[in-house]
């Protein structure tokens, strides 16, 4: 990245320095070998690659070059498969760069002959995480399931009774394992508080931001039932809003002699006048930390209510430390908000250049107009063999010639996954596309707005007991509800496998 103007991925891209570093990392994953996740080097490799740059982050680039090094990035995944951790970096890739399930075998397998377990086993632990990703529009939510079946097919040249009989005996061994905290959490909360979870979870660093926010939180919340009276409390948040307010207080509140001049300027005035009265008519005796502090509180305090709340704060040594704790607390859930969002896609400026442009507006009308066609445009936005139902089912040339168009703009491939995921999102984007000019657009820029999980965390602060569960999950439980959850998903596949085997089965029955 030193190679490139301002750290630019797109210089770095355009330069072919991910080369050079690919194969770097793949030699030092080859010489790290069993022992890369108990060093630390697979959760550096992690960071490295899902960090935030100058134009996006490493993966979400190699997810969507299209040049020469294909063959290499084919081997960093591959090497990517020797530990947990990085298996799921591989697996996020493949997922971008491939529109194909089965390139899992030609990718991932590679030239070895890997036993039928361990081959089955990747396959699982593929379609779990495309299934259940976290970020949303990277899931493939419609076409695992079908797919999945089509590979164990495949490969195992089982029959659906047959087939039936070994998903049902993987279900079984599942269930033999003890109910954890994982599968609670998948019964008692929503599905964007399970991604939250799951995003809070990734790797250290992500884990310990979030905890510190959660203790800043908890502080503040401390503080907050301290206070006398609801006007206290409101100037209180209030407070916690203006960062330079806060900023400027931390400051003041980092020197022990300028907290020790704060509270005794706080007993001697009686409103926010009086801090520049104090430099008018007493400056002259003030030695230049007295002159500091009081020129910075007016600076900073313009309103009684904050300065009630701050002479509240300096009334003994306790509160000074509550006080300075919760001013920690804004600054530590933004820190947490940025991590959540840096996934999270423009969704207003996808939409804008959606609505403006005529032809896709109407072909995405038609598409959503019955439940069939969205059902055929979901597996549609997936992969290539639900492309090729699409255009099989409908054979109109307008509605091929629109899913072509789609398709070539990834971001808007992305965004569609999420609009059409569930009927009550189809009904509102198909609301705004019928007006664009109406507060249908706003109300469906607003449900895609609470999905995100920058707002699935902040209204989970509001929720006392699934607070504790998260605090619990980023602190010595991690590690255990991480492996309970990826437990608990691999069940629900399997649970959703065995349905669809069963209807399959049912329906050649009924030929028959």
């Amino acid at each position: 990245m030193l190679q490139t103007q301002d750290q630019s991925l797109e210089e770095f891209f355009h330069l072919k320095l991910h080369i050079p570093l690919l194969s770097h990392v793949i030699k030092l994953i080859d010489k790290q070998g069993v022992s890369i996740d108990r060093n630390g080097v697979a959760e550096e490799i992690v960071r490295l690659f899902t960090a935030n740059c100058n134009g996006g982050t490493l993966i979400t680039w190699l997810g969507k070059i299209d040049d020469k090094s294909d063959q290499t990035i084919k081997s960093f995944m591959n090497s990517l498969m020797t530990s947990v951790m990085t298996s799921k970096l591989a697996y996020r890739l493949l997922s971008l760069r491939s529109t194909d399930f089965d390139d899992i075998h030609q990718i991932l397998r590679g030239s070895n002959n890997i036993p039928k377990e361990k081959w089955e086993l990747y396959l699982f632990n593929y379609a779990v995480y495309i299934h259940f990703n976290f970020i949303e529009h990277e899931a493939k939510s419609f076409s695992v399931v079908p797919y999945v079946h089509s590979v164990l097919r495949n490969h195992f040249k089982n029959n659906e009774e047959q087939l039936k009989q070994h998903l049902s005996a993987a279900r079984a061994s599942l269930s033999l394992v003890k109910e954890n905290p994982g599968l609670y959490l998948v019964k008692r909360f929503s599905k964007d508080q399970l991604r939250l979870f799951k995003a809070a979870l990734q790797f250290t660093d992500q884990t310990i931001l979030v905890r510190k926010a959660l203790q800043a939180n908890r502080q503040a919340s401390s503080f907050a039932k301290k206070l006398v009276g609801e006007t206290a409390v409101a100037t209180f948040k209030s407070m916690l809003e203006n960062e330079e307010l806060v900023q400027g207080l931390q400051a003041v509140l980092l020197d022990n002699e300028a907290v020790r001049l704060l509270k005794a300027i706080m007993r001697e005035v009686n409103g926010v006048g009086d801090f520049s009265l104090l430099l008018t008519n007493l400056g002259a005796e003030m030695n230049s930390k007295e002159v500091e502090v009081v020129t910075k509180l007016d600076q900073l305090i313009k309103d009684e209510k904050t300065l009630e709340l701050l002479k509240t704060s300096m009334v003994d040594a306790s509160s000074v430390t509550m006080f300075k704790d919760a001013l920690e607390s804004e600054g530590r859930l933004k820190l947490v908000d940025d991590m959540l969002s840096s996934t999270e896609l423009d969704s207003a400026t996808i939409l804008n250049g959606i609505l403006d442009n005529k032809k896709r507006v109407q072909f995405l009308k038609e598409v959503l107009q019955d439940d069939t066609r969205l059902k055929l445009f979901r597996s549609a936005l997936d992969d290539k063999i639900g492309v090729k139902m699409f255009k099989s089912a409908l054979k109109d040339k307008k509605l091929v010639k629109g899913i072509d168009a789609v398709l070539k703009d990834k971001n808007q491939v992305f965004f569609l996954r999420v609009a059409v995921k569930d009927k009550g999102l189809a009904n509102l984007f198909q609301a705004a596309l019928e007006d664009k000019d109406t507060e249908h657009v706003e109300n469906f820029l607003k449900a895609l707005n609470e999905k995100k999980l920058a707002n699935v965390f902040r209204s989970l602060l509001n929720e006392k007991f699934n607070v504790g569960w998260l605090e619990t999950a980023v602190g010595t439980e991690g590690r255990k509800i991480t492996r309970d959850l990826d437990k608990s998903e691999r069940c629900m596949l399997l649970d959703e496998m065995i349905e669809y085997v069963d209807s399959l089965i049912k329906k050649r029955r009924q030929k028959g």
